[in-house]
């Protein structure tokens, strides 16, 4: 830890699917929000089910993160 400290609105932990969903659906007014994850957040997308493309191209999630299936 480097003793350094982060204020924000709203704090998410974890940056998979659910965390990033929170972070796209919270309201305008809230200007700073850190997601908290072990490793770079978004990578890699995993999940049994599906996604939310549209969550993850609004919070600028790179493409070569996810992959679409048909």
């Amino acid at each position: 830890m480097t003793g350094e400290v982060l204020e924000c609105d709203v704090l998410i932990v974890g940056g998979g699917p659910a965390g990033l969903s929170v972070a796209a659906a919270l309201p305008d007014h809230i200007s700073s929000i850190i997601v908290h994850q072990d490793a770079e957040i978004g990578q890699p997308f995993r999940t049994s089910g599906g996604c939310w493309l549209a969550d993850a191209e609004r919070l600028g999630i790179p493409e070569s993160y996810y992959q679409i299936i048909d």
